[in-house]
């Protein structure tokens, strides 16, 4: 079969399969979003929807980021991008935003996006997916952004954390079934920024 290789032509069709079925089920209009206001591709979420890879990369505004989990990629999409989880107006073109659970940084993305000239402050406690957020903010050259590889909580401490290596771990509720994955965290308190002016706190 010369380059169309049975071996990679099934995948194509699987690939053309999830599309389909996404599409019933979603709709187009989110799909359709991701190709024209994303730069994602149809082929590109189709192939992601058939992953189960706990770490791959990914296309977004025509930059290749890295991301942990496939499913909350596209779950993560749909909450911040398609449906503006959010969005917010200000009459300042520079607002000051701290992201307080930053991931591997969509919502900075987001941010940024929103507001070119922000400034953000992002928190990810989690020390794997930290680095992934490093990553991705890097290869998108962004000024204005800084990073720590903190917990937000009620007092400056060190505390255990429960990761699961995608966008569900937390402190205080840990998992003794995933002992493996308890890591201890540093945590900072948010009221040492409660003066700064024309804030945005995400969660």
């Amino acid at each position: 079969m010369g380059k169309y290789r049975l071996e990679n032509v099934i995948p194509f069709i699987k690939n053309i399969k999830t599309l389909i079925r996404f599409k019933v089920r979603k709709g187009e209009h989110f799909s359709n979003y991701c190709k024209q206001n994303l730069e994602i591709s149809f082929f590109e979420l189709a192939r992601l929807m058939n992953s189960n890879k706990p770490r791959m990369n990914a296309m977004i505004f025509k930059k290749e980021i890295t991301i942990i989990d496939s499913f909350w990629y596209i779950h993560s999409l749909r909450e911040i991008f398609y449906l503006n989880t959010y969005k917010f107006s200000s009459t300042n073109e520079e607002p000051y935003i701290i992201d307080c659970g930053s991931n591997i940084g969509l919502s900075i993305i987001y941010f940024k996006k929103l507001f070119p000239n922000s400034k953000v402050l992002g928190f990810e406690p989690d020390p794997k997916i930290y680095e992934i957020l490093k990553h991705n903010l890097k290869i998108f050259s962004y000024t204005d952004i800084i990073l720590e590889n903190k917990a937000v909580w009620n007092e400056i401490a060190t505390l255990p954390f429960s990761s699961t290596g995608s966008i569900g771990g937390n402190i205080g509720r840990l998992n003794e079934d995933n002992v493996d994955n308890i890591i201890n965290v540093e945590t900072i308190r948010l009221k040492r920024f409660f003066d700064t002016k024309n804030r945005l706190f995400k969660n």
